[in-house]
């Protein structure tokens, strides 16, 4: 799926990005926060079809729950469209946002932390909140599914490129597919061949190879992280004015 330009604005900033509408809108605030300065948890989403349109959606607020999943083409985010980003922190909070680089905070080793009965951890045990949750284990075999089925899609060889990447796009080659042992034994994992340095490893785990690559050029990522097609390599010193 090509790439689209979009025109990303806020109270301080306006500039036209490129995208992917395969990013997940989670993904997609994440990058948003680099160009505005809000944190995606403050962020109120606005899409407008073009840039003189006046009438949009909220983006956030239609999609609190399933923000991992839905992606840029589900929310029919266009080539041309304007993002506008609002920051919905009270004045008085940003006032009193400082730099806590010298702050000394306490810390626990985790033994400690599970002792305790006033933690985010007994929290959610005790409500039955993220892993604790009883659908938890069903979501965990949803998502080794669907990595399972989009494995079956890959080839070796092939093109790629990495979408919903923390650490932004990476492109390389697929060296290998199936299981990974040292990593864990149930799921499905793709070793891949960067481009450039961006990996952390050559190609082993724990001293058994899948396949050889220079030192930081070799990494493991789950299928639904890849995205194949016709990706030439690019420089790390490209500027293509990518979001």
């Amino acid at each position: 799926m090509a790439d689209i330009s979009v025109n990303v604005t806020s109270s301080l900033t306006n500039s036209e990005r490129r995208v992917s509408r395969n990013w997940t809108l989670t993904y997609f605030q994440q990058r948003l926060e680099a160009i505005t300065g809000i944190p995606p948890d403050d962020q109120q989403v606005l899409l407008f079809h073009n840039t003189v349109s006046t009438e949009n959606s909220d983006l956030t607020a239609q999609n609190r729950a399933n923000r991992d999943s839905v992606t840029l083409s589900m929310l029919n985010v266009q080539e041309g469209a304007r993002i506008h980003v609002n920051d919905t922190r009270p004045e008085s909070e940003l006032k009193d946002l400082e730099d806590d680089s010298n702050t000394k905070f306490f810390e626990l080793d985790d033994a400690e932390y599970e002792k305790r009965s006033d933690t985010v951890r007994r929290w959610k045990q005790e409500n039955k909140l993220g892993r604790f949750a009883p659908e938890y284990e069903q979501k965990k075999a949803e998502v080794k599914h669907l990595n399972e089925e989009k494995a079956k899609e890959l080839t070796i060889g092939s093109r790629f490129r990495t979408v919903n990447d923390p650490v932004g796009e990476r492109r390389g080659t697929i060296r290998y597919v199936g299981k990974v042992l040292e990593i864990d034994a149930d799921n499905t994992w793709c070793g891949v061949e960067f481009d450039e340095p961006v990996g952390k490893n050559n190609g082993s785990i724990k001293g058994v190879y899948y396949f050889h690559a220079k030192p930081s050029y070799g990494g493991f990522l789950k299928p639904q992280q890849i995205e194949t097609g016709d990706f030439p390599e690019q420089s790390l010193f490209s500027d293509d004015d990518e979001l």
